[in-house]
């Protein structure tokens, strides 16, 4: 799926891909190779729906570096119960 204009995932677009057929979604926050972090509102916001549908795996290698890893982090969504995985690297 193209990134949009800022190399974001777009998350938009990736909705609109979601069919019956879909069986899961594969992200990566920060992106490779761009190394974009998702807002984290947004990104948020769309594993929360994007997961009532299909298992969003989320790829989270590197977000350690970032400012504030917790509140970029999909693991809070992990506990929650949605339909999310996410892993790292380090």
């Amino acid at each position: 799926m193209p990134l949009n204009a800022r190399f974001e995932n777009d998350f938009a677009a990736l909705s609109e891909k979601i069919t019956p057929k879909t069986r899961a979604i594969y992200l990566l926050n920060p992106h490779n190779p761009t190394g974009t972090v998702s807002n984290d509102a947004a990104f948020k916001q769309f594993l929360r729906e994007a997961s009532r549908h299909v298992l969003v795996i989320v790829d989270e290698t590197y977000l350690e570096y970032t400012a504030d890893f917790k509140s970029h982090s999909a693991v809070a969504l992990v506990c929650e119960g949605a339909n999310v995985f996410s892993f790292s690297y380090f």
